[in-house]
């Protein structure tokens, strides 16, 4: 259902795909709240977000725009360039993008995190 939600394929904007996500997930993790999932929930949240960056990465569709948005967030105009110009797809490339745009840029997004969560209810 994650793969569904973070199809990069599909076209709505992310704030759409981000509340979907939370809605679901949140309700994934009352269910399994009882489970010692910790370290299950911090990785599923790195492979969220990374998810999230491959359709940002998709949406930035031209090296123009991919430059620009680069460049607001705030990475240097030489790594920005090398960014913007790879020939590597979105998946290798939501790897890359890991410093731009960190945890707390999703968290500002409205993003909410499963580990929170989880420590939260138990």
């Amino acid at each position: 259902k994650v793969r569904e939600l973070t199809n990069r394929s599909r076209s709505i904007s992310m704030e759409e795909r981000i509340s979907r996500l939370n809605r679901y997930l949140m309700g994934w993790m009352g269910y399994f709240r009882i489970a010692s999932a910790k370290k299950h929930c911090e990785r599923f949240d790195q492979w969220i977000r990374r998810r999230l960056r491959m359709c940002l990465w998709k949406q930035w569709k031209r090296v123009r725009t991919r430059l620009r948005e680069l460049r607001a967030l705030g990475v240097p105009d030489w790594a920005a360039f090398r960014m913007a110009n790879s020939r590597r797809g979105a998946w290798e490339m939501s790897r890359n993008t890991n410093n731009a745009l960190p945890t707390s840029y999703w968290e500002a997004k409205g993003l909410k995190s499963l580990l929170s969560r989880y420590l939260e209810l138990c």
